[in-house]
């Protein structure tokens, strides 16, 4: 076979179509199964800088096996996943199609000459935007024989992207377009980044994450052992529980009674506290006693006593004796959480639900559905999970959705799934032990695909039975609407119908079917999520029924504009009669860019905005202000410092999406200001500094009138390029912990600019987070992201650090026996080194030094 190389793009003078070796071809029937093992499936970019808004794409098929494929236009078709859409293919040997979404399909024509044993195939192709990251390709492309079975190419079906993507080398393939002024993360960058976490700190503080109000640390320590007996009221059983099982899993086992040879560990109400959720902690040597101004209050104290013992503890904990006064800064402290477009399971939520409880976090956002998935089985609808809920090769989505995301055609890949009825009640169950109120949202009317097709395979299957008006009751789609669009995940069928009325008996029938759930569970449930965002334009211009709605003088629909506004207005009423408030994403309840809708056309008490578009040159930064000022309640949930599910750093090593910003790490996001939303804007998405806000957005921006309105922040992972649960875990922590910090806690510098006491408060929170919270995680059973060192030459030696101080880090000479660096190794300037970091059995990516 003739090698495949590419070192860059060397066969790019093939204008079109490249073939190497090419034999007479012998139209043999092709075994499928076989020839998809022995098909090597690479794709690449090529350059993002050649045509604005564009990159230019290739993909690359070499035959290692010994069939060949067939010349001319034959039976067989190629599908791939691309998150970017394809606007044209240079050549006419083959043709590639838009299916939906990320879904693409590449057919040969007349002029495909065919792939003999040894031969490579070359397309290239243009698409959208830019790709300068690994994870932008998706895995599992597959083949569709004449017989219609889909075959996954085997070396594509990995979730390591060295097996199927084209390494990126050049600053063409780098660089998102010529003026992308970010640089590449290098051992050097990353080495002065992290020199601001070695600043001198207090360390007498107590390690907690987040930081408590207020800590006075008293002369002497405290030991924990079976000499301490447990005193609770019984409406603190939850919080007693706890204690006593986390201190079981230090062989410290309280005794059960008070005797005259034990001392008391007392929990408590205190009505003497009066902001909601706070504590007191007191140890000394003759009590410890955690006092709380509610349940909740009295729950975040045994998690802060909890977090004091040390992770090698063992029949007994030292404590320092201190007096912690604590309180949050927002009743909103949140984590919203995409299970929409890629399912990890029930254990991940319960795993993330209760890292959540120990970073006293207390609102868990889950978006239940989106195009790519509905995850919430819903009694009486049956469909939405079992042709909604997975994703499968069926071009009539009548058994499953389309294969998108890069989980292939097959059902029983990672990211479908979906959570039962039972399920569900049990992890609101869990969640309301840890004190966290779980908000579901359900997304309309856009990103509402898995919805609509479940709904038309439920239309099909009654229609069968001869049961049309039950088929139509809940249909979101109309047969007459010739509306065209794209949304911005490049669906042209994703939004739901709102002027049939069909549309909000489903939304009547899910809201009444989760609030059951809630009052199984005896969970609190106040508001739901009807999310709103990101309608693609052009819907309902082609249907009937809006016509007919828009002619209908009796309603306040005048235009297709006015269509947005009347669904949410349609769904407030709906959830005002169960007794719910309303939440949604901003863009979900604005006219324009600067104009929210009318307040008063809700029916609920409350509206909710999360608010995240901050990025500053798009001008509509000022929204959450505009928002809260307007009557709405607010929940900062800024794209630019508190989207999870971008990148750590500029690399395309690094997962994610990085379309708000270029990298997001956990000293971005432990740098966010929520007391002052301007005073984030550092830099444009280009990488320019901004230096004059007013100047950029182009008009003067609103105070926060109503700060009352504003009701904390919340993280966003959204989970597209998230298909398992150590991805998912690995890019929520540990950025998870400097959100928490900031949602919980108010530092000295916020509002002030005090940019010394900010370095120094970030110093703290890092040194904690290397020596302490990393191997929590790890012992706790997380997956966090752990990572890369930074290196520089001083006077020939190679110095390496971590942003995290406490962090083992590694050298090896030849990437597979490693060694512990200390400043004492000496390690040659002139040798060549990979390098990584160390928490117990987990370790970074490696990063390469070569000498010069």
């Amino acid at each position: 076979m003739k090698p495949l190389h590419y070192s860059p793009f060397p066969l790019l003078s093939c204008a079109a179509l490249c073939l190497t070796a090419m034999p007479s071809i012998a139209e043999t029937a092709v075994d499928w199964p076989s020839f998809a093992q022995q098909l090597q499936f690479k794709q690449g970019v090529v350059s993002n800088v050649r045509e604005s808004g564009k990159h230019t794409g290739v993909i690359q098929l070499t035959n290692t096996g010994s069939q060949t494929l067939p010349a001319g236009q034959s039976d067989w078709s190629l599908y791939i996943h691309n998150i970017r859409f394809i606007d044209k293919v240079f050549n006419d040997s083959v043709v590639i199609k838009h299916i939906q979404g990320d879904l693409f399909q590449l057919t040969p024509t007349a002029s495909f000459a065919g792939l003999a044993p040894g031969e490579q195939l070359t397309v290239e192709y243009q698409g959208g935007n830019w790709v300068a990251s690994e994870s932008d390709f998706m895995p599992r492309a597959f083949l569709v024989g004449p017989n219609g079975s889909a075959i996954t190419i085997a070396n594509s079906d990995s979730e390591n992207y060295n097996d199927f993507v084209i390494p990126f080398t050049t600053q063409a393939q780098l660089k998102r377009y010529p003026e992308d002024k970010f640089t590449q993360a290098d051992l050097e960058w990353r080495y002065q980044r992290n020199q601001g976490a070695y600043a001198q700190t207090n360390t007498a503080s107590p390690r907690l994450i987040p930081s408590p109000k207020s800590v006075s640390i008293n002369p002497g320590e405290t030991q924990l052992n079976a000499d301490w007996h447990l005193e609770y009221d019984a409406k603190l059983t939850d919080s007693a529980d706890l204690l006593l099982s986390e201190l079981a899993q230090h062989q410290i086992q309280l005794s059960n009674a008070s005797t005259a040879a034990n001392r008391p560990l007392k929990l408590s109400i205190d009505s003497n506290l009066a902001e909601s959720e706070s504590y007191r902690l007191t140890i000394t040597q003759d009590a410890i006693q955690i006092r709380g101004a509610d349940n909740a209050g009295v729950y975040y104290g045994v998690q802060s006593l909890l977090r004091l013992i040390p992770l090698d503890a063992k029949h007994s904990a030292t404590l320092p004796n201190l007096v912690i006064e604590d309180a949050p800064l927002y009743s909103w402290r949140g984590m919203h959480y995409d299970i929409g477009r890629n399912f990890h399971g029930k254990h991940a939520i319960a795993q993330l639900i209760e890292q959540m409880g120990r970073y006293k976090l207390n609102r868990l956002h889950l978006h239940l559905s989106d195009d790519e998935g509905w995850r919430l089985a819903i009694p009486g609808l049956p469909e939405l999970t079992e042709v909604g809920g997975k994703r499968c090769f069926d071009l009539s989505e009548q058994a499953c959705l389309l294969p998108q995301l890069g989980n292939g055609p097959h059902a029983n890949a990672a990211g479908n799934g979906y959570l039962s009825k039972a399920d569900f009640i049990e992890l609101l169950t869990l969640a309301k032990r840890h004190h966290i109120q779980v908000i579901p949202e359900l997304d309309t009317p856009g990103h509402a695909r898995a919805a609509i097709k479940a709904m038309e395979a439920r239309y099909q299957r009654l229609k069968a039975q001869n049961q049309l008006q039950a088929a139509q009751e809940f249909l979101l789609s109309e047969s007459g609407d010739t509306s065209e669009y794209l949304s911005v995940q490049n669906y042209t069928d994703n939004a739901i119908n709102v002027c049939l009325e069909s549309s909000y008996r489903f939304m009547d029938k899910i809201i009444t079917e989760v609030q059951k759930m809630y009052q199984q569970a005896d969970a609190p449930l106040d508001w739901f999520h009807f999310g709103g965002d990101e309608t693609p334009k052009g819907a309902w211009e082609g249907s009937p029924s809006c016509q007919a709605l828009i002619q209908d003088k009796s309603n306040s629909v005048n235009q297709v504009a006015d269509l947005k506004a009347y669904f949410s207005a349609r769904v407030s009423q709906i959830a005002k009669a169960k007794g719910l408030n309303l939440a949604g994403w901003e863009d979900g309840l604005m006219y324009d860019q600067t104009q929210p809708f009318a307040r008063e056309q809700f029916a609920t008490d409350k509206v909710l905005a999360h608010a995240w578009d901050n990025i500053w040159e798009w001008g509509v930064a000022d929204r959450a202000y505009r928002l809260a000022n307007a009557d709405y309640q607010v929940v900062l949930s800024s794209v630019t410092h508190l989207y999870l599910d971008h990148p750590y750093e500029v690399s395309p090593q690094e997962r994610g999406y990085y379309w708000g910003a270029r990298f997001i790490d956990t000293q971005k996001t432990f740098g966010f200001n929520p007391l002052d939303l301007y005073a984030n804007a550092d830099y444009t998405r280009a990488g320019d500094a901004i230096t004059d806000l007013v100047k950029l957005v182009g008009r003067e921006l609103p105070g926060l009138q109503k700060p009352q309105n504003l009701l904390g922040i919340q993280g966003q992972l959204w989970s597209e390029t998230v298909r398992t649960r150590e991805q998912m875990q690995a890019m929520v922590f540990p950025r998870l912990a400097a959100i928490a910090e900031r949602a919980w806690h108010q530092a000295d510098w916020q509002g002030k600019n005090l940019v010394q006491q900010q370095h120094a408060d970030w110093a703290s929170f890092a040194q904690r987070m290397g020596h302490y919270e990393l191997p929590r995680l790890i012992q706790a059973g997380i997956h966090p992201r752990l990572p890369l060192p930074g290196a520089k030459v001083v006077d020939k030696q190679l110095l390496l650090n971590s942003p995290f101080p406490g962090l083992t880090l590694e050298y090896s000479v030849d990437g597979e026996h490693w060694q512990n660096y200390s400043a004492s190794s000496r390690l040659s300037a002139d040798g060549d080194y990979w390098l990584r970091t160390r928490v117990a059995d987990k370790v970074s990516r490696a990063a390469r030094y070569q000498s010069q």
